[in-house]
């Protein structure tokens, strides 16, 4: 697959790298270039990902937006949970209480992006350097739209 921002992005094995660029700090996993077949559909993810720093924005955006829905819950269940993952990534954070919105988005890395059909182009967010990379997804239509975003499941 060809792309302005990552340039030439093989398909190995069926197995693709998104590497590091725009809007990804570390290699992240491509599968959707194994389930897209179609050249039109192959198209239009490659103009996805030319304005991937955009539809992470767009994400973060909803995200700090939506917080008390989205993830409110998240530091406390990390600190009672999970209390050495919490403490590596909030070192400055006593507590769950002092964990706010921003604070838990720039915990946040693409892990990798997935289909779930031919319309629908997944972003993988977890939290950086953890044993938990699938923390949340944020659901985009082709076009980039956001269709939904929450807890990865």
């Amino acid at each position: 697959m060809e792309t302005t921002a990552f340039g030439t992005i093989p398909l190995d094995d069926g197995q693709a790298t998104l590497p590091v660029g725009p809007g990804i700090v570390r290699p992240a996993g491509l599968d959707v270039l194994a389930t897209v077949q179609d050249r039109e559909t192959m198209a239009a993810l490659s103009e996805f990902l030319d304005r991937l720093p955009r539809h992470i924005e767009t994400a973060r955006e909803h995200f700090l937006d939506n917080y008390d829905r989205v993830a409110a819950d998240v530091p406390a269940w990390l600190y009672e949970n999970e209390p050495g993952i919490f403490a590596a990534m909030f070192p400055a954070a006593p507590d769950a209480a002092a964990v706010d919105a921003e604070t838990l988005w720039l915990a946040l890395d693409v892990n990798s992006i997935w289909t779930r059909d031919r319309t629908a182009v997944v972003l993988d967010l977890g939290f950086r350097d953890t044993a938990m990379p699938h923390a949340f997804a944020a659901e985009f239509r082709l076009d980039g739209t956001l269709t939904q975003m929450g807890l990865a499941s």
